[in-house]
């Protein structure tokens, strides 16, 4: 297995069933959780680099998985540079879909 540059991408989202998100996802040799703070989300990543990414979006937030339980990612390909190889983009879902709750 090839080590592949990991990308993270965020989109918020209003609904999504129970059954399709998750805390803890591990893509490749890295493992990601997301943590609450403050209302906010923080996304926290071990593998070679380790640290933590304060999201912009409000909690509740979730790694969005596939209808087989599997974090849903999406393989890419780094165009502007010759051979740059590929990268996985995971998605995170958060937010409450109505801002009264």
């Amino acid at each position: 297995m090839t080590t592949a540059l990991l990308s993270i991408a965020v989109l918020l989202a209003q609904t999504v069933p129970a059954a399709f998100v998750a805390r803890k996802v591990a893509v490749g040799s890295y493992k990601f959780t997301i943590q609450e703070r403050e209302g906010k989300c923080d996304l926290v990543y071990e593998g070679s680099q380790k640290g933590m990414i304060t999201l912009d979006i409000p909690a509740p937030c979730e790694f969005l998985r596939d209808h087989t339980g599997k974090a849903q990612r999406y393989r890419y390909w780094n165009r502007k540079i010759r051979n740059g190889g590929p990268f996985l983009v995971i998605i995170v879902i958060g937010g409450p879909s109505d801002k009264s709750r």
